[in-house]
């Protein structure tokens, strides 16, 4: 048997080889003041979404405080815009579109977005098509990672939404989530510019797609759930912690169950 040192070896060599396919599976998700406006600058807020193809459905998953959000402040100022960036300087908006799915204690959000789909995919992005769906649960000692689009790294001069990775084992399971507490020192960065701060936290990452590396099988990747982060304290100190959704909540029709 391998020893974790050894595993996580194979998994950083097989993450180099693919992070790059994987960034055309999240897409930004950009609150703005108003669809005219649609420059980095302008973003009040954002978060990742996840493309996913289920029963013929071209689905945006992400996490309904996002979404929630959005809708919180539009009753305040109507002109409150929601938009996709698909690269290309393309963007999408989904203001007046109705979820198809959601729900609050699970913090998921499914909205069917085929409408705006070309040749299988929306702008330069793509759809993550299982093999089977769902799959199953990650074990302890299982790898996993995410990639999203952490706020912090925005850079508004440039007009550039930086993309951050993020690797590690899972060591303990419980309820119908994972939580992994406090480790922003262990997220691998992949930027566009070198000189971009260290992050604090992952707000902006929430929505992204968390992927497993199995020790049976470390040339397969499986979407096994949907990244948000939290807020917890432990001896007075206050963390954050990176909690992920099971995908498996999400049926193949794209209902949350």
């Amino acid at each position: 048997m391998d020893t974790q040192s050894e595993i996580k070896d194979k998994c950083d060599f097989i993450y180099n080889q693919i992070k790059t396919c994987l960034a055309y599976y999240i897409t930004p998700i950009l609150i703005l003041p108003s669809i005219r406006c649609h420059q980095i600058k302008d973003i009040i807020a954002n978060g990742t979404g996840t493309l996913i193809k289920l029963n013929e459905k071209f689905l945006l998953v992400t996490c309904y405080h996002v979404w929630d959000a959005f809708r919180q402040m539009r009753t305040i100022k109507p002109e409150t815009s929601i938009v996709l960036f698909t690269g290309d300087c393309m963007a999408l908006e989904l203001s007046s579109i109705k979820p198809l799915s959601e729900n609050k204690e699970k913090d998921l959000i499914i909205i069917d977005i085929s409408q705006f789909v070309k040749n299988g995919q929306i702008g330069v992005k793509k759809f993550i098509i299982p093999e089977i769906w769902p799959y199953k649960r990650p074990m302890v000692g299982d790898v996993i990672f995410f990639l999203g689009y952490p706020g912090q790294l925005r850079q508004p001069e440039k007009s550039i939404i930086n993309i951050a990775w993020y690797l590690d084992f899972i060591q303990n399971l419980s309820g119908n989530s994972i939580t992994l507490r406090g480790k922003h020192d262990k997220y691998i960065e992949d930027y566009y510019d070198d000189s971009l701060p260290k992050l604090t936290d992952f707000g902006g990452c929430s929505g992204c797609p968390v992927f497993v590396c199995r020790e049976d099988n470390f040339n397969k990747l499986e979407l096994i759930g949907i990244m948000y982060e939290g807020h917890n304290e432990i001896f007075g100190e206050k963390v954050r912690d990176i909690l992920i959704t099971y995908s498996d909540f999400i049926d193949i029709d794209g209902l949350i169950n």
